[in-house]
């Protein structure tokens, strides 16, 4: 039979191995979860980074993009919306007519007729002579449409309805673009009705400068095969 001092020193033995034991499970356990944090925040620094780098490569391909956007020459509907800005820009408003300078107007034409300088220098308030130009040309189709004869001092130069005094030309486009139609035109002294040299005069349209000028490029084109065959 053992002791009551053996049993004793045993029993104290075996707490003590038990409270050691759990001593080394219990840092066991703590290096182990230090070990995993320490994964854990080099995986979350790592994958920081990666989103860093990703992010500084979107901005990059994105500066790139700007700058091949920014080299790359303008588009045709790019040029038109320019030269549409230039144009709205520089152009300025029509200074419409007062009723003391058309008084001026037309006494000036009682006295200088087609002398639009003079005529230009009796209106003044800066009326240039291709501001008194445009202007009579559309009073003498506003007097030709009320079947008016014009001034006796213009007579003298020509009593037809146009600036330089030959006849208006029912066909021509000053005579359509007022009227509308060459049939709406009045037939009178200083009217002529002429549609082929109407159509001699007509201004081509730049479609048909366009065709001829690709007519000139084949023709030349052609020329220089020949000569080289």
């Amino acid at each position: 039979f053992l002791s009551l001092t053996q049993v004793t020193m045993s029993s104290e033995e075996t707490e003590q191995k038990i409270e050691k034991k759990l001593m080394d499970d219990t840092n066991k356990n703590d290096n182990e979860n230090n070990d995993n944090t320490k994964k854990v925040n080099s995986c979350s620094k790592n994958n920081r980074k990666r989103k860093f780098e990703e992010m500084d490569n979107d901005k990059t391909i994105e500066s790139m993009n700007e700058l091949s956007i920014c080299n790359e020459p303008p588009t045709k509907k790019q040029k038109k919306s320019k030269n549409k800005d230039k144009n709205t820009k520089t152009k300025k408003k029509k200074r419409g007519w007062s009723e003391e300078e058309e008084r001026l107007y037309r006494e000036g034409l009682e006295l200088y007729g087609r002398d639009w300088k003079l005529l230009a220098s009796h209106v003044g308030n800066n009326r240039n002579a291709a501001s008194i130009r445009s202007h009579s040309q559309v009073y003498f189709l506003k007097l030709l449409s009320q079947n008016k004869l014009l001034p006796n001092k213009v007579l003298e130069s020509g009593n037809g309805y146009t600036l330089g005094g030959n006849p208006l030309n029912k066909y021509s486009s000053i005579a359509i673009r007022h009227f509308g139609k060459p049939e709406n035109v009045p037939m009178c002294d200083g009217v002529i009705s002429d549609k082929e040299a109407a159509e001699k005069n007509k201004r081509p349209s730049k479609k048909d400068k366009n065709k001829d000028n690709k007519d000139n490029k084949n023709n030349k084109d052609n020329k220089n095969k020949v000569i080289i065959n």
